[in-house]
């Protein structure tokens, strides 16, 4: 089976950009544990069921 799935499979699928962290609104120790992340600006809670009325 010889298919080709892409006309050129020299090029990749797909390229990622992820911006390098900033240092900065640090969460303290404890608080971060609780949240998942040291740093505030990447804190995004999920929102679910709740949104949606």
């Amino acid at each position: 089976m010889d298919e080709k799935i892409f006309a050129n499979d020299n090029i990749p699928l797909a390229i990622a950009y992820v911006p390098m962290q900033r240092w900065q609104l640090l969460y303290e120790e404890n608080i971060a544990l609780d949240r998942g992340t040291i740093f505030r600006d990447l804190d995004k809670p999920f929102i679910g069921e709740e949104a949606v009325k």
